[in-house]
């Protein structure tokens, strides 16, 4: 005989675009689709490898600013801009965790790209959504 399993409804994680953002930076990473810093940046976004762009808001130099943000227009790749340049360190992983998982000795980072999703997850639904 067949017995009837009762099955419970798993409601949908939803995300805010900031931590759906961290979410496919850390599978990003795992995945090598991760590049860091203005060099490998923006030769991923002029030869059109780069899926999205990231950018601190808090980026101090001008020209910097101007230069990414005119690659990705001219290359049509999406533009975001990440709060300060330590927390897109930190998500880029550019820092060492404490035996709390917290980071520690966080290294700025004022642009950083993804040429590879990562794994398809909610998060990324929840980013490209």
């Amino acid at each position: 005989p067949v017995q009837a399993v009762e099955t419970t409804e798993v409601s949908p994680v939803t995300y805010e675009p900031m931590e759906a953002l961290r979410e496919v930076m850390k599978s990003a990473r795992f995945t090598d689709g991760l590049l860091r810093g203005l060099r490998e940046v923006a030769k991923a976004v002029d030869s059109k490898r780069a899926v999205i762009c990231l950018l601190a808001a808090d980026c101090d130099n001008q020209q910097y600013t101007k230069l990414v943000t005119a690659l990705c227009k001219d290359r049509e790749v999406p533009l975001m801009q990440v709060e300060s340049k330590k927390t897109l360190g930190e998500w880029a992983g550019l820092c060492r965790f404490n035996e709390e998982g917290e980071a520690c000795k966080v290294v700025a980072c004022s642009s950083a790209c993804l040429t590879n999703w990562g794994e398809d997850t909610a998060a990324l639904a929840a980013l490209k959504g």
